[in-house]
């Protein structure tokens, strides 16, 4: 490869995943008490629906005959 070849190249920088992680914790450690539980409940909330939340083999049979 030439020298003008090299200098096209665009080299795409590495991802610092940690330094992503602890800067979202330090942003979360900002909020309030009330923040973080209301957040904490909305997610307890959403956790409990998808772990009650079952699809019915009845009904998908259904559903595909009908296609």
């Amino acid at each position: 490869m030439r020298k003008k070849e090299k200098l096209n190249i665009v080299a795409e920088p590495k991802a610092d995943f940690e330094k992503a992680e602890l800067d979202l914790l330090r942003s979360a450690m900002k909020h309030s008490y009330t923040e973080r539980f209301l957040m904490m409940t909305t997610l307890m909330k959403m956790d409990k629906m998808f772990r009650m939340a079952k699809i019915q083999i009845a009904c998908l049979k259904r559903m595909f005959r009908n296609l």
